[in-house]
């Protein structure tokens, strides 16, 4: 059996995942809302660096925020 040095990269995605439901555990345990919920997640997709990525998820809940949840608005960017 060969030793393996360092993580693997499903150790490290482990990780990360595990320190994003922590942040999230953080922000319900604040006493957040389902609109600041809203907010948060369309702030953060502003930081999305992929910009494609970054316009669709915004405009998906923005549109979510407007109340316009038809699946088409929000795939038509």
């Amino acid at each position: 059996m060969p030793k393996i040095y360092g993580e693997m990269s499903v150790e490290t995605d482990l990780k990360d995942m595990t320190v994003c439901r922590d942040i999230v555990k953080e922000l319900l345990d604040f006493g957040i809302n389902q609109k600041q919920i809203l907010q948060v997640i369309y702030l953060l997709s502003l930081e999305i660096e992929n910009r494609e990525a970054m316009l669709y998820i915004s405009k998906a809940v923005k549109d979510v925020m407007e109340g316009n949840t038809k699946k088409e608005s929000a795939l038509s960017i």
